[in-house]
């Protein structure tokens, strides 16, 4: 219990005040939701290399239902090709690094939750 005060108490003055406390449980929010995104981007980085290739996109598009990346990106594409519908998904090499992978798919859930 004293390392989480310690930790949550920003201004060291003894206590956590609100904004301490909600910070603390934004960084915690922050920490499950890449973990969870990290999960999702190994499972579609079929080779391990640490990038989505382009022909690793075309199967996950293929098996779109086994994803929410996939069933987000075959949403986003609506039969139009890859490398023109999502540039900002993609690195210069073509390939889909986690970083990119991370605000694409944010960037997606904020439009789904915007309606």
């Amino acid at each position: 219990a004293e390392l989480l005060m310690d930790q949550l108490d920003v201004n060291l003055d003894g206590t956590v005040e609100y904004t301490e406390f909600l910070g603390g449980m934004l960084a915690v929010t922050n920490a499950q939701l890449t973990h969870e995104l990290w999960e999702e981007f190994r499972e579609c980085d079929l080779d391990h290399t640490g990038e989505i290739t382009m022909e690793q996109l075309r199967a996950i598009v293929a098996d779109s239902h086994r994803t929410r990346f996939g069933e987000l990106l075959l949403a986003q594409l609506a039969g139009r090709p890859l490398d023109v519908v999502l540039p900002d998904l993609l690195e210069p090499n073509g390939n889909v690094s986690f970083d990119r992978f991370k605000a694409w798919f944010l960037n997606e859930s904020e439009g789904d939750a915007g309606g």
